[in-house]
């Protein structure tokens, strides 16, 4: 029986670089100690921006969940006019579990605010908006240099539109984080079934423009201090742009821990 976190020749992966869009390419080769070929992929047209030695995520699927492998570029080659890149795997895939394992550590700051029947959908409704906006031809204002309106919405670095403003019920820090979710740890009692907005700083305490998603309460308990929760939250109504920014900060502090774990091994 095949390994689920083995590579083949002719399956179809995405590549991901820490900040970037996720990219549909294909293994067309491999070789011995881990190196593999791929197409150089594209969106539109416009190819995967890939330098010699970046560092990129591969990332392929299984029954058994999500596998993710980080990668670094060690050379291209071409064939008519098709670019290929040569991938040398840094270490062992690891699968994404929905559940457990790909949860990780992550202390950020979390805003805690109320939420409105349809809020998910709203957020929704202004990223495809405000992508509509980017695609479509440019109007020009009164003065003919085709500026926005003051009221446009505004997107942050992550690919989350950040136009909701509700009221802040409290100010807490994040216990760890995954693809699907988020605990915090409160001295509010919360039940599950709740479903709040979550502003969450993935970058910096202070960024103005945090990252915006709708959440409910799957478990909470006592905490290891007198007064203090533990408190789970599942993310809901969850966009493509909305999946891809959590991604990447995920992808990111998951690269940060094996590079700490592998020093104190080194060590």
């Amino acid at each position: 029986m095949r390994d689920d976190s083995e590579i083949v020749v002719g399956e179809k992966v995405d590549l991901v670089k820490e900040k970037g869009r996720f990219y549909r390419t294909m293994i067309e080769d491999m070789y011995g100690g881990g190196s593999y070929l791929v197409g150089v992929p594209s969106i539109g047209g416009i190819p995967m921006l890939l330098h010699v030695d970046d560092e990129v995520f591969m990332v392929f699927y299984r029954e058994s969940g999500r596998y993710i492998a980080p990668m670094r570029v060690a050379a291209f080659e071409k064939s008519g006019e098709i670019r290929y890149a040569l991938l040398l795997q840094k270490s062992e895939p690891q699968r994404d579990q929905r559940r457990g394992a790909f949860r990780l550590p992550a202390r950020m700051k979390v805003l805690v605010c109320e939420y409105e029947e349809g809020m998910e959908k709203r957020l929704a409704a202004a990223e495809t908006s405000k992508a509509s906006e980017e695609t479509a031809e440019p109007d020009a204002g009164e003065d003919g240099d085709g500026a926005a309106p003051a009221d446009a919405a505004e997107t942050d670095d992550g690919g989350n539109t950040n136009v909701i403003e509700t009221v802040t019920l409290e100010a807490v820090a994040s216990k760890d984080i995954s693809l699907t979710g988020i605990s915090i740890s409160t001295k509010r009692e919360y039940r599950p079934g709740e479903v709040y907005l979550l502003k969450l700083h993935l970058r910096d305490p202070l960024e103005k423009k945090p990252f915006t998603v709708c959440a409910r309460v799957t478990r909470a308990y006592p905490g290891h201090d007198r007064g203090t929760f533990h408190v789970g939250l599942r993310f809901i109504g969850l966009t493509r742009n909305m999946n891809e920014a959590l991604s990447r900060y995920v992808y990111a502090l998951q690269q940060k821990l094996l590079k700490q774990r592998s020093q104190y091994n080194s060590g």
